[in-house]
């Protein structure tokens, strides 16, 4: 019916995972989502409701921390900076910060292509007084 591993073995599980080569960060936080899931349906079993939602809330934050951990260092920063509290919010920075990234390089692309916007001098007008 469920996973038959042990919650300390799902949160090993979690802990250690890494991003894959060519992996993006959506299918990466997936991947996190899934073994976290696995790790609250065995957390919702226990009786103690103390207990459920202290271990809820440390999955929660391991799970961030992981992600985190698997950014390239100046990605990192940037979501740092902006305090993501979940996954789910790391996830949006990230997923902003990589489509700003992506659409000025395309950016810088075009007007590589095309510089004759660029190299032009300015107009300047010629003001005659008197």
């Amino acid at each position: 019916f469920g996973d038959p591993r042990s919650e300390e073995c799902i949160n090993i599980e979690l802990e250690t995972l890494k991003i894959r080569a060519g992996e993006s960060f959506l299918d990466f936080c997936n991947r996190i989502q899934s073994v976290r899931s696995v790790l609250m349906s065995k957390v919702n079993q226990i009786a103690d409701p103390n207990m459920r939602a202290s271990k809820k809330t440390i999955y929660e934050h391991t799970s961030l921390n992981v992600f985190l951990y698997n950014l390239p260092e100046s990605m990192v920063r940037i979501v740092r900076l902006k305090g993501p509290t979940t996954l789910e919010a790391a996830l949006g920075i990230v997923l902003e910060e990589v489509n700003f990234h992506d659409q000025y390089q395309a950016r810088n692309k075009m007007s590589q292509h095309n510089p004759s916007n660029s190299t032009q001098k300015p107009v300047t007008p010629t003001f005659k007084f008197g």
